[in-house]
């Protein structure tokens, strides 16, 4: 064999690994898009689900509200609200959204939620591809997905 028959050889096997670095280079990108995909579809499903339970116990939380002779200002659990007369919570500051995540779901927000937004009305709870939405004024929770 001959100096150049040898550094050829070492050239194609140097392209063969380079071709083989490429390949799985490209394949564990795809594999790392595709799960992060996965991962902001199943974020979305868990706040939707989240909003689905936020309304089967708001009116529970309304009912006891109200068996306790419609307080103004009402400790539950041992956390403060301020009650509208329509029986929905009052938001005034963020840490009251925080608050009535914490009363309705009895979790943190984090780590489903990004985001918490006290609005003059109510509160957003933002993920990457979704959000709640609770409206005191317009007496709503709603659920609404964010166009990837």
């Amino acid at each position: 064999m001959t100096i150049s028959d040898n550094a050829e050889s070492q050239m194609l096997a140097l392209f063969r690994i380079l071709v083989v670095v490429v390949i799985i280079g490209v394949l564990a990108a795809s594999l790392l898009y595709f799960a992060n995909q996965r991962q902001q579809d199943a974020s979305e499903v868990a706040l939707k689900l989240r909003a689905q339970l936020w309304r089967e116990r708001l009116p529970l939380l309304q009912q006891q509200w109200g068996m306790q002779y419609k307080p103004a200002n009402w400790t539950i659990e041992g956390y403060p609200l301020q009650m509208h007369s329509s029986g929905w919570p009052l938001m005034t500051k963020q840490e009251d959204c925080l608050v009535l995540w914490k009363i309705i779901l009895a979790e943190e927000p984090k780590p489903l939620v990004q985001k918490v937004v006290q609005q003059a009305h109510g509160c957003r709870y933002e993920t990457e591809t979704a959000v709640l939405d609770y409206d005191f004024q317009q007496q709503l929770v709603q659920f609404s997905a964010i166009g990837n």
